[in-house]
Protein backbone atom coordinates (compact mmCIF):
# COMPACT_ATOMS: atom_id res chain seq x y z
CA UNK A 1 0.00 0.00 0.00
CA UNK A 2 1.45 3.52 -1.14
CA UNK A 3 1.69 5.81 2.21
CA UNK A 4 1.10 9.44 1.80
CA UNK A 5 0.60 12.39 4.08
CA UNK A 6 -2.87 13.21 4.09
CA UNK A 7 -4.30 16.53 5.20
CA UNK A 8 -6.31 14.96 7.76
CA UNK A 9 -4.03 13.35 9.71
CA UNK A 10 -2.04 15.15 12.62
CA UNK A 11 1.11 13.69 14.37
CA UNK A 12 -0.05 13.45 18.11
CA UNK A 13 2.76 13.34 20.26
CA UNK A 14 2.46 11.13 23.33
CA UNK A 15 4.21 10.55 26.39
CA UNK A 16 4.16 7.25 28.34
CA UNK A 17 3.22 7.59 31.54
CA UNK A 18 5.69 6.73 34.29
CA UNK A 19 8.25 5.36 31.21
CA UNK A 20 10.34 6.86 29.37
CA UNK A 21 10.62 10.37 28.92
CA UNK A 22 11.15 10.18 25.24
CA UNK A 23 7.99 11.10 23.37
CA UNK A 24 6.82 9.24 20.49
CA UNK A 25 4.10 9.03 17.73
CA UNK A 26 1.86 6.56 15.99
CA UNK A 27 1.92 6.84 12.62
CA UNK A 28 -1.21 5.00 11.26
CA UNK A 29 -0.47 2.27 8.32
CA UNK A 30 -1.54 4.66 5.27
CA UNK A 31 0.38 7.64 6.87
CA UNK A 32 3.79 8.41 6.09
CA UNK A 33 6.31 9.46 9.09
CA UNK A 34 6.10 13.03 9.76
CA UNK A 35 9.49 14.56 7.90
CA UNK A 36 9.48 18.00 9.80
CA UNK A 37 7.16 18.75 13.32
CA UNK A 38 5.92 22.41 14.16
CA UNK A 39 5.88 22.75 17.95
CA UNK A 40 4.78 25.87 19.88
CA UNK A 41 7.76 26.87 22.34
CA UNK A 42 5.64 28.70 25.34
CA UNK A 43 7.28 30.79 27.76
CA UNK A 44 5.47 33.15 30.58
CA UNK A 45 6.86 36.74 30.46
CA UNK A 46 6.68 37.44 34.35
CA UNK A 47 3.92 39.91 33.49
CA UNK A 48 -0.53 39.03 33.85
CA UNK A 49 -2.96 41.04 32.23
CA UNK A 50 -6.77 40.57 33.52
CA UNK A 51 -8.66 37.93 32.22
CA UNK A 52 -12.32 37.32 31.32
CA UNK A 53 -13.68 37.54 34.92
CA UNK A 54 -11.16 39.77 36.17
CA UNK A 55 -8.64 38.10 37.21
CA UNK A 56 -4.54 38.17 36.72
CA UNK A 57 -4.03 35.46 34.12
CA UNK A 58 0.10 35.19 33.12
CA UNK A 59 1.07 36.51 29.49
CA UNK A 60 2.63 33.60 27.29
CA UNK A 61 4.72 34.02 24.60
CA UNK A 62 5.00 31.51 22.10
CA UNK A 63 7.06 30.94 19.31
CA UNK A 64 6.88 28.66 16.48
CA UNK A 65 9.30 26.48 15.80
CA UNK A 66 10.17 23.63 13.56
CA UNK A 67 11.77 20.13 14.51
CA UNK A 68 13.29 17.97 11.20
CA UNK A 69 13.74 14.06 10.62
CA UNK A 70 17.22 14.03 11.15
CA UNK A 71 16.88 10.55 8.98
CA UNK A 72 15.26 12.55 5.96
CA UNK A 73 18.33 14.49 6.41
CA UNK A 74 20.49 12.06 6.02
CA UNK A 75 18.96 10.45 2.71
CA UNK A 76 18.72 13.71 1.08
CA UNK A 77 21.85 16.01 1.91
CA UNK A 78 25.42 15.67 0.86
CA UNK A 79 27.47 13.93 3.84
CA UNK A 80 29.84 17.32 4.26
CA UNK A 81 26.33 19.52 4.53
CA UNK A 82 24.17 16.82 6.62
CA UNK A 83 27.71 17.17 9.10
CA UNK A 84 27.42 20.66 8.95
CA UNK A 85 23.57 20.31 10.37
CA UNK A 86 24.64 17.96 13.15
CA UNK A 87 27.14 20.63 13.88
CA UNK A 88 24.78 23.19 14.20
CA UNK A 89 22.55 20.91 16.92
CA UNK A 90 25.72 20.47 18.83
CA UNK A 91 26.41 16.83 17.31
CA UNK A 92 29.48 15.04 16.28
CA UNK A 93 30.15 14.60 12.68
CA UNK A 94 28.13 11.24 11.61
CA UNK A 95 31.47 8.86 11.41
CA UNK A 96 33.15 10.64 14.16
CA UNK A 97 29.88 9.69 16.16
CA UNK A 98 30.24 6.10 14.92
CA UNK A 99 33.42 5.46 15.80
CA UNK A 100 33.04 6.81 19.20
CA UNK A 101 29.76 4.70 19.27
CA UNK A 102 31.76 1.77 18.51
CA UNK A 103 34.55 2.56 20.95
CA UNK A 104 31.84 2.60 23.89
CA UNK A 105 30.11 -0.28 22.73
CA UNK A 106 33.17 -1.88 23.21
CA UNK A 107 33.91 -1.10 26.20
CA UNK A 108 30.64 -1.95 26.96
CA UNK A 109 31.27 -5.71 25.80
CA UNK A 110 34.49 -6.01 27.62
CA UNK A 111 32.83 -5.08 30.77
CA UNK A 112 30.00 -7.47 30.65
CA UNK A 113 32.75 -10.36 29.52
CA UNK A 114 34.81 -9.19 32.49
CA UNK A 115 31.80 -9.05 34.72
CA UNK A 116 30.88 -12.30 33.71
CA UNK A 117 34.51 -13.91 34.06
CA UNK A 118 34.77 -12.64 37.93
CA UNK A 119 30.97 -14.06 38.67
CA UNK A 120 31.76 -17.44 37.03
CA UNK A 121 35.16 -16.92 39.69
CA UNK A 122 33.12 -16.36 42.43
CA UNK A 123 30.91 -19.22 41.91
CA UNK A 124 34.03 -21.66 41.28
CA UNK A 125 35.28 -20.34 44.63
CA UNK A 126 32.42 -20.72 46.13
CA UNK A 127 31.66 -24.23 44.93
CA UNK A 128 35.22 -25.33 46.13
CA UNK A 129 34.64 -24.07 49.65
CA UNK A 130 32.02 -25.85 50.12
CA UNK A 131 32.98 -28.96 48.96
CA UNK A 132 36.00 -28.79 51.48
CA UNK A 133 33.60 -27.64 54.66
Amino acid sequence: MARKNSEKWVPEIVYEEGGSKIPYIHVPDEEQDPGILFIFISRQTGETEPGDDGEEVPIVEMDLRQFADMSVMKSRLPSDVYDQVRAAVGLLPLKEAADKGRQISGLVKDSVEHRAEIEEEIQKRMSEKRMSD
